[in-house]
């Protein structure tokens, strides 16, 4: 049940809401409409608003796979340089591929191909 009515006579600026359930618990709000009214009629400042909605309200948290083509055993190089190439794949969008804190040109998307080709150190290979 819900009851709406004036809290006392020749008070029309206030009214009392009251919910109660079968075993009687009740709960009250007590509203008064002439504080409201001024609050609702009085003119609005202006404000400015600014957001980029699709970075800030980003709730991805799969993390992208990353995929280097096939090389059962490193091979032996007796250059100095060797290549290097795979796949990248992501529920949004990959936006950049970084080897060796260089980044590696890719057209952005959700599945990206990369290659490059890496200068090497003299030294062995570590596993």
């Amino acid at each position: 049940m819900v009851d709406i009515h004036n809290s006392a006579k020749g008070q029309t600026g206030k009214f009392v809401v009251q919910a109660v359930d079968s075993l009687d618990n009740d709960t009250k709000a007590e509203m008064d409409i002439d504080k409201d009214l001024v609050a609702f009629l009085r003119k609005p400042e202006p404000v400015l608003l600014a957001f980029n909605a699709p970075k800030i309200l980003s709730f991805d948290k799969e993390l992208p796979v990353l995929t280097l083509k096939d090389v059962p055993d490193p091979p032996m190089v007796f250059v100095d340089k060797y290549y290097i190439e795979g796949e990248a794949i992501d529920n949004k969008t990959i936006d950049r591929v970084v080897i060796n804190r260089a980044d590696v040109a890719i057209k952005k998307g959700k599945k990206v191909f990369f290659s490059k080709i890496l200068k090497l150190n003299e030294g062995k290979n570590r596993s």
